[in-house]
């Protein structure tokens, strides 16, 4: 279905999942996870909704596919597929970006990140220390995410793909 006078969106966002493994003070996660029904997006949802990006805004680019919300997008259970469906459509999209608070980024989901269509990385560590993130996060995971993080910049430096590597802290 051919969508009229409608004009095309600057970002689109897409919740894999809506799973998450922390309990931050800045995020409405804890409470929702308690009335919402937890899981991962099922495939032909994820496809119906790129198809219908490319039929509908075919030759205009958006400017981004998001991989962000509520949910950490690396706890999908069906990442690696999911990856190579959204691959199949990397051409409708300016930037493909992942937020990630990096607890499940093992090495080898950052390899499979890295070979695949995102080329923006925002990486949610929101603390300088153990004592502060524990503080923000809930959990004692720094040292955890910390290692997770060089993995990824070792696998990006080896892969020479260009991507843009953001970090969030605070302070």
């Amino acid at each position: 279905m051919m969508v009229e006078n409608i004009e095309t969106p600057w970002i689109i966002n897409i919740e894999l999942t809506n799973l998450c493994q922390l309990e931050c003070v800045f995020c409405d996660h804890p409470v929702f996870k308690k009335k919402m029904r937890l899981g991962c997006m099922e495939d032909s949802l994820l496809r119906k909704v790129l198809s219908d990006v490319d039929q509908d805004w075919r030759g205009e680019k958006i400017h981004e596919l998001g991989l962000v919300g509520l949910g950490e997008p690396t706890l999908d259970k069906r990442w690696l597929y999911h990856l190579n469906i959204i691959g199949e459509y990397s051409h409708c999209f300016d930037r493909i970006s992942l937020n990630s608070n990096l607890v499940s980024l093992s090495p080898e989901k950052s390899k499979e990140a890295l070979e695949s269509p995102i080329n923006t990385f925002t990486f949610s560590i929101n603390a300088s220390n153990k004592k502060h993130y524990f503080e923000m996060m809930g959990t004692n995971q720094f040292d955890h995410v910390v290692e997770n993080f060089n993995h990824f910049l070792d696998a990006w430096q080896k892969t020479g793909k260009e991507a843009s590597v953001d970090v969030q802290i605070f302070d």
